[in-house]
């Protein structure tokens, strides 16, 4: 089953939950994969949260990125959520806080 994204949205909130699978062994697998999830959504974004990031890509590089995460998640047990945020409402996006990046201050 494809995962298709609206043509327009280059905005993205990515969020994702890694099973702890149990064990000091099983603890460093999930850790390994919580990492190399994080790695990859760096390379496209900013993380808000822990487990949060802010991605700015065009529709076939997040298509690449999925992919990628596919690879790597426990699909069985993982979860990631990928919500698109059309260009006008990351725009009005209200942040408030210490030390608060957004995409604008990185990617410009």
């Amino acid at each position: 089953m494809g995962f298709k994204l609206p043509q327009r949205v280059n905005n993205y909130i990515v969020i994702y939950d890694i099973f702890s699978d149990g064990g000091d062994r099983w603890a460093s697998l999930s850790n390994r994969r919580r990492a190399r999830i994080s790695r990859f959504l760096l390379e496209y974004g900013i993380r808000t949260q822990k487990s949060v990031f802010e991605v700015n890509i065009s529709p076939a590089k997040m298509n690449k990125l999925i992919e990628k995460i596919k690879k790597v998640a426990r699909t069985d047990r993982d979860r990631i959520y990928i919500y698109p945020i059309e260009c006008k409402v990351a725009k009005k996006i209200k942040r408030f806080g210490r030390n608060i990046a957004t995409l604008d201050s990185i990617f410009i």
